[in-house]
């Protein structure tokens, strides 16, 4: 099947080095080597339940959450902060760490040995460079994926924490910009930051950002749902993610502002102009198309079958992967295959 293609031809100036540059990267990132942010604070989304209309329709479409403010040593908390996991494959859940053990989160994950094959291994620069122009394919690829599962017709998806997490999904994303907590408790949270506490990875009511944070806190793996024991069967007690990370905890706070179009199939990126001194993130503005569904049918444009075609693509195999053909030990080209919908009518996405 044809598909838009992205080719890495230009390479930097050679530089030597000792160790492999991808592998590295993929050490920092990935490993959870973070045990210095201890005392860094983060902001975890936690969704209670859909608040009921009362009022014939009228009220805006929203969901109930809660915003907890921590630093990751205390969300390392055993007792208090246990993440749980689901496992749709083998419909089964398995205790998984604590949330603070996932702090500060890293969105999409790269594959290094791609990185490998694109890159000269004494070309640091390049390698870097290639890094972060697939991250950001990447990152758009798995946001269009996320807005199509939205669209998919919850009744058609088995019904347990799955049918729930998808529903979750679209609330949070169609109340983007309404309140993430009671104003009172939002004051009494943000006054235990003093000056000196470290906050880089905070989005704080005056920051620009502030008016999207359930959709930041979204991307970037950082909104869970508490289930009690036996909830969903057998599950344990405890915090489960809600979607994985796409952008990290850095990027939402520093470089982000995220909202939503509800009239266009394509997202929109634009700088944030800060002329003077003193200038602070978030530096872009993204804005994230989300149109109606059209009509699902066998004789319409949209099917159910073509909403989980993309929506449950695969990276690296079937018809509409990410990265190219893997055999005899190394990818077959240097161009990535499909980033955008390969059908009409599904959102598109630019995460940066």
């Amino acid at each position: 099947m044809n598909s838009p293609h992205y080719s890495f031809n230009q390479r930097i100036p050679a530089y030597p080095r000792a160790v492999n540059y991808a592998q590295h990267l993929d050490k920092i990132l990935y490993k959870g080597y973070h045990n210095e942010l201890n005392d860094e604070y983060f902001e975890i989304l936690v969704v209670k339940d859909t608040i009921k209309d009362q009022s014939c329709g009228l009220q805006p479409y929203t969901i109930e959450t809660e915003l907890k403010l921590e630093t990751k040593y205390h969300f390392k908390n055993h007792n208090k902060y246990p993440v749980i996991e689901y496992d749709i494959q083998t419909d089964s859940w398995k205790n998984n760490k604590t949330i603070g053990d996932f702090l500060p989160t890293t969105g999409v994950r790269v594959d290094h040995k791609f990185i490998e094959h694109l890159a000269d291994k004494h070309q640091i620069e390049a390698e870097l460079a290639d890094f972060s122009t697939v991250r950001y394919l990447l990152q758009g690829r798995k946001i269009s994926q996320l807005l199509t599962k939205t669209w998919l017709d919850l009744k058609e998806v088995k019904q347990g924490w799955e049918r729930d997490r998808l529903s979750y999904i679209k609330q949070l994303v169609l109340s983007h910009n309404l309140a993430v907590d009671e104003p009172k408790r939002i004051e009494t949270l943000f006054d235990k930051l003093k000056s000196e506490d470290k906050r880089t990875y905070v989005i704080t009511p005056e920051m620009r950002n502030y008016n999207g944070i359930r959709l930041s806190l979204l991307l970037a793996g950082q909104a869970y749902k508490y289930v009690e024991e036996n909830e969903y069967g057998d599950n344990p007690e405890g915090y489960v993610l809600i979607n994985e990370s796409l952008l990290s905890s850095y990027e939402i706070a520093l470089e982000y502002i995220f909202k939503v179009s509800w009239d266009t199939f394509s997202s929109s990126i634009a700088e944030i102009q800060q002329p003077g001194l003193n200038q602070r993130g978030p530096y872009l503005d993204v804005t994230l198309g989300y149109p109606p569904r059209p009509s699902l049918g066998s004789q319409t444009t949209l099917t159910q079958n073509k909403l989980q075609a993309w929506a449950d693509a695969e990276e690296s195999s079937g018809d509409f992967r990410f990265y190219p053909p893997y055999s005899d030990g190394k990818y077959q080209s240097e161009t990535i295959e499909y980033v955008m919908p390969p059908y009409p009518y599904l959102p598109g996405s630019t995460a940066c």
